[in-house]
């Protein structure tokens, strides 16, 4: 069984956005404050930019370890339920499609 190093730790911190989307998505005086949602924006793109997109490659070519894959399963999950919430806060959404190249897609403009 291989493990790639600092899987974890990717995983971790991406857990911990989606953490914050959740909290931020659920609380109206939060979603409001345009400082909150913009700070929030540049550790989101932050995280889709490079984490995200690191881990997907390891998983893609298989590299993962059998609890890293299935972390990485449900943090695509956790991502899929939360893009309504990211659509409404115009956050990009990342494209959570094994071997899709990009892994982000930008803020639809309202």
């Amino acid at each position: 069984m291989s493990t790639v190093i600092g899987a974890d730790t990717d995983l971790d911190i991406l857990f911990e956005q989606v953490k914050l989307l959740r909290e931020l998505a659920a609380n109206p005086d939060l979603a409001a404050d345009d400082g909150k949602v913009y700070d929030f924006s540049i550790r989101w793109g932050a995280m889709i930019s490079g984490r995200l997109p690191r881990l997907a490659y390891y998983h893609d070519r298989g590299v993962l370890s059998e609890h890293q894959r299935a972390r990485y399963g449900q943090l695509c999950s956790d991502l899929n339920s939360l893009a309504s919430d990211m659509q409404r806060l115009k956050l990009p959404r990342p494209k959570i499609i094994t071997g899709q190249a990009d892994s982000w897609e930008a803020p639809r403009k309202n």
